[in-house]
């Protein structure tokens, strides 16, 4: 991948291109030989790009349910509704479509202490309010994120700035 400090467009193609080359060139020609459609198989690598939206300066890149179900293997739009509703993923609806951020996930896993949060913070607020707390900086915190708290293994300062914000917020 190109190291530079911020790729070009094209550059950044260039590398991912290049990635996926190097990796189909590992597949044996038995496990090649078994795909039927290029274009579907294209097209559900394609669903994996996470997304920039409108409010993507705020709280980052999305996965829509099309990406999390090629993501999981084929997983139905009801299976990850269910993973929603059980408060074990974070969505955003936007114009009738669930967008899921992407810091709340560790490769193709959900991360476990962002989801903590979201359950200390649900209660009071909802999940805009919540996706846009868990990556603005917290001035307790030394103005890093809640994410940031978390990534850095600080798990408890994360929990308390949680519990404090959801305190203040039933006010």
């Amino acid at each position: 991948m190109n190291m530079s400090a911020s790729p070009t467009r094209d550059e950044m193609r260039d590398d991912i291109a290049d990635e996926v080359r190097r990796r189909l060139n590992e597949v044996s020609d038995s496990d090649i030989a078994e795909v039927d459609d290029a274009g579907k198989l294209a097209s559900s690598m394609m669903a994996l790009v996470p997304r920039a939206t409108t409010f993507g300066e705020l709280i980052g890149p999305v996965y829509s349910t099309k990406a999390l179900s090629a993501m999981w293997g084929g997983m139905s739009r009801a299976g990850v509704s269910k993973r929603v509703s059980e408060g074990k993923l974070l969505a955003l609806k936007v114009e009738r479509e669930n967008l899921f951020p992407l810091f709340q996930f560790q490769g193709t896993e959900i991360r476990e202490d962002v989801i903590a949060l979201v359950r200390i913070l649900r209660p009071e607020a909802d999940p805009f309010t919540i996706a846009q707390w868990l990556v603005a900086p917290l001035e307790d915190c030394g103005g890093r994120s809640a994410i940031e708290l978390l990534d850095a293994g600080d798990r408890a300062s994360a929990d308390k700035a949680a519990k404090k914000a959801a305190r203040r917020w039933a006010m």
